[in-house]
């Protein structure tokens, strides 16, 4: 009996022990993916839009990342996005023989780059020149010659410690959109990134332990073009692990798409994304068993001086091109200050500024009617000193050009409509203009100024019915069958164009290009606005708008109301209504808030302390404290 214990004893404790610590412990392994995407020519911590410092991020930074995890020896591998060279003013450097963009990727040890759309702005013997000077692997699957040609492989293998890793890369097909009429399309074709895709994961399959994709798209279709997105091409082609994504300008931490972990890390080098990969050995190879991701911000991390040291050259060189005078403004501001806190000037109303560009944009494209966008919503000229930095931190698109198209008055008004979309409609009581949501929140501006004619914005009307009084600068009649020749940029005529856009389906003849005309570079809208201070102004810019257009539907009875609501803005006693970082996107309203007399007031305020004590979160805590310090301040007796 003793020894059959004991035995049982001995059996106990062998399996408590295999319980605890198995007999062949599985063997893990960890790979770190670190991918950036729209870096836009920061390569230092520096704006040379505005010759300040720019903390956020930068290549340099990336550095100080970079060599922190390898200093912890995980296997790393580095991957870009594309959208590199353009921007932050680098394409001064793109016809140089070694792009400064380019060198910075090899001095991190980048081993792979997908191009985005900007790389196909300066032609064919720029992008080729930029691709083959990186020292890593350069991808895009669904990029060929019109030949039928492949022009970048599809796929690359890159091997850490064992592990096996496929990568896919694809670019956003909306290039052939971007650069219609380019002489870069008589080159290159972008393919369908589905099928291409679909290819690339059979072609991959058993030969590596994951499969990653690198996509210069953001997650959704871009203008609800199917299979512009990265949701898209995983329900087209199953069996991604991973995606980085790009060309949104968006923070995506880390979202589950089917089952496929998909990344993408903003814009300018703020972030990157980091990409945890952890695999566990079996009788078969290597299995994926974990996947982990986190945006790394790059606002406290040092900057690289090793990688520094290659920039300086061109920074000092982008610094004094900045610097460059090219005129002078007089009379005041070419940007009026903002006159209600939360209103920027430059959005609201027409504005020296713009109606400088305008007439740049009239003179040297020759177009009737031109149409320009301001995408810096803190638009600034300041009177004295014009620099050539000025105009490029208004006029942000450094590949901007006019492009002349045949159209009608009515072609002409529904572009003014969709334009004009941009606003909310007003309602009854509304004491402030504000902007659509949507819109506000889009990549770029969509709130264009149309140069070469006047008109009106009523925001009482709904969509369609808004632009009132249209007519051309000179007077004359401007009617739905007038025929005219406007100036805009194909980028912006690529979206209305695109799949639900208000011009789906139609053709328009292109009978001009200032890139055309006028060179790659100088006919650039920021090239023509200096050249037009310098050739045409004679270097003096007076601070006179042409007052071409402006916004209507204020209620004249209500401009008491209006003024007191200005002084609480600008006092700071309330703010415009915001969602997330974009501010004005509700109208002021004070219907209910005006009180005719004692009894009325306490009631009035009463019940709105009732709803800021009931409240439950942010946005209606906040709704009601401005409701109450509104009826405080309004009432009449």
């Amino acid at each position: 009996m003793k020894r059959c214990h004991g035995k049982a004893l001995t059996i106990l404790a062998l399996s408590i022990l295999f319980a605890v610590v198995p007999l062949f412990a599985a063997d893990t392994k960890t790979v770190v993916l670190l991918g950036s995407s729209d870096i836009h020519g920061y390569f230092l911590p520096w704006d040379y839009a505005t010759d300040t410092a720019y903390p956020n991020g930068g290549l340099t930074k990336i550095a100080t990342v970079a060599k922190r995890i390898r200093a912890t020896g995980v296997p790393l591998v580095m991957i870009d996005a594309g959208d590199l060279i353009q921007g932050n003013f680098t394409e001064k450097f793109k016809a140089d023989a070694k792009n400064p963009m380019v060198m910075g990727l090899n001095a991190l040890d980048y081993d792979l780059w997908v191009p985005g759309n900007h790389e196909f702005d300066f032609g064919s013997s720029v992008l080729a020149k930029a691709l083959s000077s990186f020292d890593g692997k350069v991808l895009g699957g669904n990029v060929y010659r019109t030949n039928g040609a492949r022009y970048l492989p599809p796929t690359a293998i890159i091997e850490r410690d064992g592990i096996k890793i496929g990568f896919i890369g694809l670019t956003t097909p909306m290039i052939m959109e971007f650069k219609a009429g380019s002489d870069l399309l008589k080159e290159i074709e972008i393919r369908d990134p589905v099928a291409e895709a679909r290819a690339a994961i059979a072609e991959l399959k058993g030969k590596v332990d994951a499969i990653v994709g690198i996509f210069h798209m953001g997650e959704a279709n871009e203008n609800n073009v199917p299979a512009t997105g990265v949701k898209d091409i995983i329900a087209g082609a199953p069996g991604l692990d991973v995606v980085f994504a790009g060309h949104m300008h968006l923070r995506v931490p880390g979202n589950t798409v089917s089952g496929t972990l998909v990344v993408e890390p903003y814009v300018y080098a703020q972030n990157l994304s980091r990409v945890d990969l952890s695999f566990e050995k079996t009788d078969f190879g290597w299995k994926l068993a974990g996947k982990k991701s986190e945006l790394v911000a790059l606002a406290t991390e040092a900057s690289d001086p090793a990688t520094e040291a290659i920039y300086a050259p061109y920074h000092a060189a982008l610094r004094e091109d900045a610097n460059t005078v090219i005129g002078k403004a007089i009379g005041g501001p070419l940007v009026p200050k903002d006159s209600v806190k939360g209103f920027p000037a430059a959005q609201m109303a027409d504005s020296p500024m713009v109606t400088l560009f305008h007439a740049a944009c009239l003179e040297y494209s020759g177009a009737d009617v031109v149409a320009i966008q301001i995408d810096n919503f803190v638009a600034k000229m300041d009177e004295g000193a014009i620099k050539r930095k000025d105009i490029a931190f208004n006029y942000q698109y450094a590949g901007g050009e006019i492009s002349n198209y045949e159209m009608t008055g009515a072609d002409l008004k529904a572009y003014m409509e969709w334009s004009a979309d941009y606003f909310n409609t007003l309602k009854p009581g509304d004491v402030t203009y504000s902007f659509n949501p949507v819109r506000r929140a889009s990549k770029y501006s969509t709130n264009d100024f149309f140069g070469g004619v006047r008109y009106t914005i009523d925001l009482t009307e709904g969509y369609g019915k808004r632009i009132k009084g249209l007519m051309f600068s000179d007077g004359r009649h401007l009617g739905p069958e007038t025929k005219l020749v406007l100036g805009m940029n194909s980028y912006r005529l690529a979206q209305l164009l695109a799949k639900g856009g208000i011009f789906e389906g139609r053709v328009f003849k292109l009978i001009a290009d200032t890139k055309v005309t006028y060179g790659e570079d100088d006919g650039i809208i920021r090239a023509l606005t200096v050249r037009y201070v310098k050739e045409i102004k004679k270097g003096i810019v007076e601070a006179l708008s042409d007052d071409n257009w402006k916004l209507s539907g204020i209620e004249p009875a209500l401009a008491r109301e209006k003024t007191i609501v200005e002084s609480l803005l600008n006092s700071g006693v309330i703010v415009v209504p915001k969602s997330g970082a974009y501010g004005n996107i509700a109208s002021i309203n004070v219907v209910g808030k005006v009180a005719r007399n004692e009894t009325e007031y306490a009631s009035i305020l009463g019940e709105a302390e009732i709803r800021l004590a009931t409240a439950k979160d942010e946005v209606s805590i906040a709704a009601a404290k401005m409701e109450i310090e509104l009826i405080k301040a309004l009432k009449l007796f």
